[in-house]
């Protein structure tokens, strides 16, 4: 991520919304994104779809005519499976001289939480899936099965919930929510905490999960990592959710001349060393004309 955030008058505007708590845009990946160094011409986004004719990610238009769909398992789909509120990742082209549009290669579904919906709270805008809270919004999404929103849901309904990882809160931040229908397994993300490597168990927001049985272990697993989850439908002796296995997290982007991601600050340590979305920021060539306040766990 060396030299990006002094790449262009562009990219330091984009910084500077966020250091101003506006609006969280902000590029890297956990690979390592060279923002106007050796990057290439492409293009690279991540953030909920907002709209369509064209797919519409953090502002930008891109052309999804030519581009492969995938969904969280890597399998291709087909592009009417995205929908509004989706967290996508999108690999594209050179961006259009306004630099507001282009041509997608790619686009990449985010893993979702799939479970069954617990303690309803329409007052406060949340519910609970598998232990993780999950708030509702002004711009949440609610698939057109569900008309009337919150009052359309019922407690045990399994539901697929997209949105942002909000560790501030050790839940999820709802960007669409959409009933899930008959499912094999559950699925949850999150960071880990409260490991206990010995009894192989661990916590996600409020949930408790084992996995003791669990397939594809990542061998760096530990309390702040951000971990993608397959659970078995029922739980254990201790009521803990069972793990079958771990999934693969999206792969960072290759090297690109523009990125931009959009969501919640999911780990902090201080103001120039964050990750958002799970991609690893380093801010520390960054100005912040505005002061540093508005960059803080859980910030979008």
């Amino acid at each position: 991520m060396s030299g990006f955030f002094g790449a262009s008058a562009r990219l330091r505007k984009l910084l500077a919304c966020l250091a101003a708590g506006v609006a969280m845009l902000a590029c890297g990946g956990g690979g390592g994104v060279d923002i106007g160094g050796t990057g290439n011409d492409g293009t690279y986004a991540n953030g909920p779809i907002s709209g369509f004719g064209s797919v519409i990610v953090n502002g930008l238009r891109f052309d999804d005519s030519t581009a492969r769909v995938q969904d969280a398992d890597g399998a291709t789909v087909s592009s009417s499976n995205l929908k509004l509120g989706m967290v996508v990742d999108v690999d594209a082209g050179k961006l259009s001289t306004d630099g507001l549009s282009a041509s997608a290669s790619l686009i990449r579904v985010g893993n979702a939480l799939v479970g069954p919906a617990e303690a309803l709270q329409p007052s406060l805008g949340q519910f609970s899936v598998l232990g993780l809270v999950v708030r509702v919004g002004v711009d949440t999404v609610f698939d057109q099965t569900l008309p009337n929103g919150f009052a359309s849901m019922t407690v045990g309904q399994v539901l697929r919930v997209h949105g942002l990882v909000d560790s501030a809160t050790l839940g999820l931040r709802a960007t669409r929510i959409e009933p899930a229908g008959a499912v094999a397994e559950y699925r949850a993300s999150g960071v880990v905490r409260t490991l206990d490597a010995g009894q192989r168990t661990f916590a996600i927001g409020t949930g408790h999960f084992s996995y003791a049985g669990a397939a594809s272990v990542p061998p760096d697993l530990a309390n702040g990592k951000l971990v993608q989850l397959r659970i078995a439908l029922g739980a254990d002796g201790a009521g803990r959710s069972v793990v079958s296995s771990f999934g693969a997290a999206l792969a960072p982007p290759t090297e690109r001349r523009e990125a931009e991601v959009r969501g919640l600050i999911d780990a902090y340590t201080n103001a120039t060393n964050f990750r958002l979305n799970g991609v690893s920021v380093n801010a520390g060539a960054a100005s912040f004309p505005d002061g540093t306040g508005g960059v803080l766990l859980g910030a979008r």
